[in-house]
Order: structure tokens, then sequence, then C-alpha cells
């Protein structure tokens, strides 16, 4: 997650300099180190293909910028989200550097910014979102702080916003280490999901219908952050859970499209069919794993798994319309004997969503 060191490291940096010297030394810091960085995965996933999914040349091209996220191309590595962030304060800050830094001058952009990131996230502006930033504000904002608590001594003012930097600043933590713990829960299972998956309670699903998987988000024309995935949910029973839907390979359509059809096959099956809804897919020549929910019908009961299969564990070339032939044969304990997370459904309850979504 971001951190406070960028906003001061640019106080550091700049404090008595023209914007021109502070845009030349924040360059000159940054980029050479992302080229390597950039340069080097790109060439280990060439050496060793189907880690993750690899980028088109132009799309690593692009990533040299550090432009990608605000044009909606995936980073070469996830882990370089936060250098959005970092860059818009970096194109942003100069502002302030030409007016001239002082105290009672970085005091009100922390004020003003936080005024501006706290209503972003519900405003649904994009270019307040933009400029903002609410993801990574809070963050700056105490970095800020600390420079002028390190170059001025403490007083109550500096407090209050180091004190509310903090706590506004709880929320993004707890999201990001909510998709960690779903990711890692999911990865860290050999075929399919060893734990509990957490469970995320939406209004979009009617409360009668105890199955249904659909799109919740598509990808918003020009979006940054999260460009290339839709948002999909799935409902069994009582339980429903989001999950995010990489749209690189597949689009929407596709997706829609092949849960039918798998959903068809079981309904329309005999009494032992498996099943199975591919929930997010990546170019299969480019990588290794592809999330989805199995289905396991046993008579009128359908049961339910959450499963990631590794396609180099295979013993045949993974067929993404066919994707029932590669689950496994049902099992409610795995390797070390510890229950597999499992839910139960009927087949009318699906029977009855498909005539739903026919309509």
């Amino acid at each position: 997650m971001p951190i406070p060191l960028p906003s001061a490291c640019a106080l550091f940096s700049c404090w008595g300099r023209t914007p021109r010297q502070f845009f030349v030394s924040r360059v000159i810091r940054l980029y050479p180190a992302y080229w390597f960085a950039v340069l080097f995965t790109t060439a280990a996933l060439i050496a060793v293909p189907g880690v993750w999914e690899r980028l088109r040349l132009r799309e690593v091209l692009l990533d040299l910028t550090m432009l990608q996220s605000g044009s909606g191309v995936p980073d070469v590595d996830g882990v370089y989200w936060t250098l959005w962030s970092e860059l818009r304060f970096h194109l942003l800050f100069p502002v302030v550097v030409a007016m001239g830094l002082t105290y009672r001058r970085v005091v009100v952009l922390c004020r003003v910014w936080g005024a501006l990131a706290m209503p972003a996230p519900v405003a649904r502006l994009p270019l307040l979102e933009l400029v903002a930033n609410p993801d990574a504000a809070w963050y700056s904002i105490a970095g800020l702080a600390l420079h002028l608590v390190h170059r001025f001594g403490q007083d109550l003012l500096l407090r209050g916003i180091l004190a509310m930097a903090w706590l506004m600043g709880q929320l993004e933590p707890g999201n990001r280490i909510e998709d960690v713990e779903r990711v890692r829960a999911g990865r860290c299972s050999t075929r399919r999901d060893r734990g509990s998956a957490p469970m995320t309670r939406t209004s979009t699903t009617s409360r009668s219908e105890n199955f249904a998987v659909r799109v919740l988000a598509t990808p918003s024309p020009g979006g940054t952050e999260g460009a290339g995935e839709a948002l999909g949910c799935i409902r069994v029973g009582e339980f429903e859970e989001r999950f995010p839907m990489s749209v690189s390979y597949w689009n929407v359509a596709r997706y829609e499209m092949s849960w039918r059809r798998c959903l068809e096959l079981l309904v329309e099956g005999g009494p032992d069919t498996t099943s199975c809804l591919v929930t997010s897919i990546t170019d299969p020549a480019n990588s290794n794993f592809v999330f989805c929910w199995p289905l396991y019908r046993s008579g009128s009961i359908v049961h339910v798994q959450n499963s990631i299969m590794f396609l180099d564990e295979l013993e045949e070339e993974f067929a993404p319309d066919e994707p029932w032939r590669f689950v496994e044969p049902r099992s409610t304990v795995d390797e070390d004997g510890q229950e597999i997370s499992e839910w139960r459904t009927t087949v009318q309850d699906v029977e009855r969503f498909l005539q739903t979504e026919a309509r």
C-alpha cells in the first residue's frame, strides 16, 4: 500500500528549488530504476512463461512511460500500481513549488487535498477522483505533515493533520488486506480452495434466489485502476461472493455465454454430471491458472466449490469452451484431511435461474 515517504522525499528534494529542478530530480530518481525493473520482469516472463500473463510489446512500451494505469493498460508487474498514485502527486506538486514552498502553503495543501479526497469515492466524479487520488491521498498528506514536523517542529495543527490522516487511512489497508486474503486463500491451494472463502453481501441479487451468477459491473471506458477487470457475483443459498473477472482474453459476453452453457449441461445431464463456471481466465498460452467454481450434481442436489485450475498439471491442453472436462472428481477433504469449503443448491434452483435470465 502507499506510504507517506514519497511526498516527504519530494519536499526534501524541492524545498528552495525551482519547478524545473524538482521535475528533473524526480525523473532521475524514479525512471532509471523503474525502466530496469520493467525490462527485467518482461525478460523473466519470456524466459519462464506461465508464471502470470505476459503483456504484448506495445503494452510493455507504454508501461515504460509509467502512464499505463491512466490508459487502461495493465502493469507488467502488479506491484507497480502504486506508481500511478505517486506519479499523479509528482505532476501536481510542482504547482505548489512554483508558488513557493512555505509552512503555511503546505498546510493549506494538506487541508484542501484532504477536503477533496474525503468525498471523492462517493462523488462518482472521475476528474475529482483522478486529481484527489483518494486511495493514496492520506498517506501523502501524512508524509507532507511529517516533513513539516522535521523542518519546523511539532505543533497542535500538524498533530491534528497526522491524526486525521491516520484515521482516514485505515479504510484502504483494510480493503487491501481483504483482497490479499481472498487471493491467497485461492492461490495457496494445489487445485481447489482449501479454506473458507470470504463472503460479501450485496443487494444486486434477489434474496428469493437460491442460485445465481451474474456480472455486476463492467470496465468503464477510460477507467484507471481495475480497467482490465469486470466484477461478478455468485450466490448459493445464503452464501454470496463477488469475484474479479479478467477481460483481457474473454469479454463479459463470453463469460455469460460460457456460464449458460455450463449450467444447461448440468441441468440436462444425468444425476452425476459435473460442470464448471469459469470466473476469470487469461490467455492460456501466457498464463498458468484459471479461476472457477466446479459444480457437482448428485441427483437433484448440486454441490458448489471454489477452485483454481493449474494448467501445467493437466494431462491435455486446456479447452476454455469445455472447462468441465478438466474438473477433478468431487472431494470433501483435501490432502491434509482438512474440510473443503462447499455450498449446496438444487438442480431446480439452477434451472429456475436459467429461465429467469432467458426472459
